[in-house]
């Protein structure tokens, strides 16, 4: 893959929300709450995505949801007038408790109240745009919660199992079959994973919400060389994505 001809002085500038004051509030966002903020853990639900099951299968303690009605906009095509008029990112910024109208990063993240921001999407083409516009608006306009570490998206194995133990999951049809062969289950149907609906409330709280059985992967700050890759990707330069894939 060439990447040389790739613009180094991105044409995409990075900058803080200043403010979301003219957005309109036609109907009421449901947000299903926490109630307790300790270890505060919030899920951003890509459309599609179960609500009631996620409801029921997470822990209220400590986890809240925000369900999507739809895809954000692309923040890195979009300018910040036409961004800030999504009524889906104002619902975000306002859940985690993020101020547009602070001068610095430490007055808008001073009133953060989560300690994880996780995206939750159905593990599909469609669900992997989705968590990549969510990224685009935390990269361009937030970046002090990535750089901070608060940002995951949910990691959901490729395949599972059910069996009379319980559920298995793995990465690969070759991983299932070891883990079923351990298990005591080597004949178990083995199945791919389509999306967080077809799991009832028990098995998906252990693969998306319980802390000690679900995996995350944690965003990290992105170096010159990933924000050129990104723009390229998620921008308006149809050439630069010719240039990165080596079409």
């Amino acid at each position: 893959m060439n990447t040389s001809k790739i613009d180094e002085s991105p044409s995409i500038k990075y900058k803080r929300v200043t403010s979301v004051r003219r957005v309109r509030y036609d109907t009421p966002q449901e947000v299903y709450d926490v109630t307790n903020l300790d270890g505060h853990e919030s899920f951003a639900l890509g459309c599609g995505v179960i609500v009631h099951n996620c409801r029921s299968a997470r822990f209220p303690g400590f986890q809240e949801l925000l369900p999507l009605k739809g895809k954000v906009s692309n923040a890195m095509k979009r300018s910040e007038e036409a961004v800030l008029l999504d009524q889906e990112v104002v619902y975000a910024l306002a859940m985690i408790g993020f101020n547009p109208s602070g001068a610095t990063p430490q007055e808008q993240l001073a009133k953060l109240r989560v300690s994880k921001i996780i995206f939750l999407a159905d593990p599909d083409p469609d669900g992997h745009h989705i968590n990549s516009l969510l990224l685009a608006l935390k990269f361009r306009y937030m970046p002090e919660l990535i750089d901070r570490g608060l940002v995951y998206v949910a990691d959901t194995p490729e395949f599972f199992a059910e069996t009379k133990g319980g559920f298995v999951f793995g990465d690969s049809t070759q991983d299932m079959t070891k883990k079923l062969k351990a298990a005591g289950y080597p004949n178990a149907r083995i199945n791919h994973v389509k999306g967080y609906g077809e799991f009832e409330v028990g098995p998906l709280r252990e693969l998306v919400f319980a802390p000690e059985t679900r995996r995350l992967i944690q965003l990290q700050p992105m170096t010159a060389k990933d924000k050129q890759i990104f723009n390229a990707i998620m921008g308006e330069s149809v050439e630069g994505r010719k240039l990165l894939l080596g079409v």
